[in-house]
């Protein structure tokens, strides 16, 4: 699937079968990246009741599901998606 160049939103393609759940995901990603901010970015572990649309910036050494995701911005979306930012 084709994405946005710089978040990495998914487009919508043509005659494609269930738009919303693309669209939906890519407004949830979107409002991840614009939210007021990070809870914390000395969490390792993910919490273990994060809020809906809960937004955490993984620090060193991460483990569970956050395993390999050090530095990546992490927002809870009833599974946690993670964002690689850019530099800038």
């Amino acid at each position: 699937m084709a994405t946005t160049h710089h978040l990495g939103v998914t487009l919508v393609e043509q005659a494609q079968a269930q738009k919303e759940v693309t669209v939906n995901m890519a407004l949830a990603r979107i409002d991840a990246v614009l939210n007021t901010g990070a809870t914390t970015r000395s969490l390792a572990t993910p919490p273990g009741s994060p809020a809906a649309g809960a937004v955490y910036i993984v620090a060193a050494s991460p483990t569970g599901v956050w395993a390999g995701q050090v530095d990546k911005i992490a927002y809870f979306d009833q599974i946690w998606r993670f964002i690689t930012p850019l530099e800038g």
